[in-house]
């Protein structure tokens, strides 16, 4: 729709790169990690897994979707270990990208006895639909 309504979609490239995962483990470091994420227990009372996994990801542009391989290769390359990494419940990925619309709208539609942000009734013939500029 922004693009079909011509509206630009500003802001910076990303910098960086998390991934972040809920999974089985065996025995891993808690606690956060000084360059950035950690490992953390869902269940902080109960301790053990399943557990939660912030890390840096070594690349910023990514074409696929996260997999356990790639979870275990950020393991390593942090930890120097992937402490028997299974069963993820799931993996993401997101990233420090900003991106705002230039402009939030360019002209205001609104159809007959549509809420009050609209045209009032009485401009708006009964069967057409009222555009105008902001």
């Amino acid at each position: 729709v922004r693009k079909a309504a011509g509206i630009d979609f500003v802001g910076l490239d990303p910098s960086t790169s998390w991934m972040i995962a809920e999974v089985e483990m065996d025995e891993p470091e808690l606690g956060m990690r000084r360059e950035g994420g950690g490992i953390g227990p869902v269940n902080r009372a109960e301790g053990g897994g399943p557990f939660r996994v912030v890390l840096t990801d070594r690349h910023i542009e990514h074409t696929s979707e996260p997999t356990l391989e790639d979870l275990s290769e950020a393991l390593i390359g942090a930890y120097g270990t992937d402490f028997g990494v299974r069963s993820p419940t799931w993996i993401s990925r997101f990233t420090d990208m900003s991106r705002q619309a230039a402009s939030y709208a360019t002209a205001v539609c609104c159809w007959p006895g549509t809420p009050h942000t609209c045209i009032p009734r009485r401009a708006v013939r009964a069967s057409t639909r009222a555009c105008r500029m902001p």
